[in-house]
């Protein structure tokens, strides 16, 4: 899962370099999908979910707060 989590976190990196918001706020949603898709991130706060995939979590957190602010 470390190689995948990386991928997902360089490819982070580079959208939010994007000046333009708009396109870095689509590409950010398309990235959530992706790691929903994968790492079966429930829909709703599941704090036992959280607590078994910290650092998935932490790495979706960060692309969702960057959507946001």
């Amino acid at each position: 899962m470390s190689n995948t989590i990386q991928k997902y976190r360089e490819q982070f990196l580079m959208i939010n370099a994007c000046k333009d918001e708009q396109v870095k706020s689509k590409k950010l949603a398309v990235l959530m999908t992706e790691m929903e898709n994968e790492f079966n991130i429930p829909g709703m706060k599941d704090e036992s979910y959280n607590r078994a995939n910290p650092v998935v979590m932490a790495l979706y957190h960060d692309i969702s707060n960057e959507r946001f602010f």
